[in-house]
């Protein structure tokens, strides 16, 4: 397990291998939120990790996911001019999507900052 790995899953569940967080709010489940349809894509992207939603709640299915998912996002900062990603990169682009780092703020003084993640 990495630094961004521990920093990532003590921010969305505390380091605990939780099973789901929020149900009334979201599908996010395990060490580190990964939610259902980041799941299902990651079992169909990734078939060889043996993911199923048999195992989402498994400590070690879910550390396979999130390594899968930082990959991809690592990955897609290098496509999108960032060459070298840092720990904080990836925590926005785990927050924000692997856009999340290269997109430009545009919101006014009096604009709601969550306007500027969509």
């Amino acid at each position: 397990m990495t630094a961004f790995d521990t920093a990532n899953g003590y921010a969305e569940s505390g380091g605990r291998d939780l099973g789901y967080h929020n149900l009334a709010r979201s599908t996010a489940a395990g060490r580190y939120g990964i939610t259902a349809t980041t799941w299902g894509g990651l079992m169909r992207n990734y078939p060889d990790l043996g993911l199923s939603w048999d195992n989402r709640l498994d400590p070690s299915a879910n550390q396979r996911a999130h390594s899968a998912l930082t990959t991809e996002n690592t990955n897609t900062l290098r496509r999108n001019g960032v060459a070298n990603p840092t720990s904080a990169d990836g925590g926005l682009a785990a927050v924000l999507g692997p856009a999340g780092p290269t997109a430009r703020p545009t919101a006014g003084a009096d604009e709601a900052a969550v306007g500027v993640q969509t």
